[in-house]
Parts: C-alpha cells; sequence; structure tokens
C-alpha cells in the first residue's frame, strides 16, 4: 500500500512539474512596448456611448492625425535610442554623453 501511495505521490509532483513548465499565454509584439498607448479600433464603444456617426469619423479622423504626429516621434526616439546603445557599449562611456542622449529622448517622449 505504502509502495503505491509513494508511486502515485511522485506520479502527481511528475505531472505538477510538467503542468507548470508549460508556457503561458503569449502576448502579441510590443503589447508592452513604447506603442502600448494605440488603441485597437472599438467600434462597439460608439453604440453603447450613444454615438452618432459624425462623432466616430470625428474621433476617426482625430485618431488618425494622432497616429501621423506620433509616426516621426516615434522615429526619432528609435534612432537616438540606437545612438544611446552605441554610447553604451563604447570602451570608455562617457556619463555627460549618456545622460544627455538620454534627455534628448526624454525630451521627444514629453
Amino acid at each position: 500500500m505504502r509502495k503505491i501511495l509513494a508511486l502515485s505521490s511522485l506520479l502527481f509532483i511528475f505531472m505538477l512539474n510538467i503542468a507548470l513548465a508549460q508556457p503561458g499565454p503569449q502576448m502579441p509584439p510590443g503589447a508592452m512596448g513604447p506603442m502600448m498607448n494605440e488603441l485597437p479600433a472599438m467600434p462597439h464603444l460608439g453604440a453603447a456611448l450613444g454615438l452618432t456617426e459624425t462623432q466616430l469619423d470625428q474621433i476617426a479622423n482625430l485618431r488618425l492625425d494622432m497616429q501621423k504626429k506620433m509616426l516621426p516621434l516615434r522615429s526619432q526616439v528609435v534612432a537616438k535610442r540606437n545612438e544611446l546603445k552605441l554610447l553604451l557599449t563604447a570602451d570608455k562611456p562617457d556619463m555627460g554623453k549618456i545622460k544627455a542622449k538620454i534627455k534628448e529622448i526624454s525630451d521627444i517622449r514629453v
């Protein structure tokens, strides 16, 4: 009886380890990255809020304008981050230049 109980306990622990080792749900690429503030289109939201078609069109236009303005800023941030990586990986990193580059990135993000 003890052997059966010991074997079943070991089997349970083994199966539990296998179950816990499985990968969890995957986040879509960039879900937690810099583009986190991009909202998906939510047509059902207009109905829930009682918005008219004109209001929905205005929201869509505002959103498109915002995206057009954000695109060059995101490109600048990516370029500055690449420059920062170069500064950080230099043989003798200059902290003054690194801090200045971080400040540039912060200013663009603001």
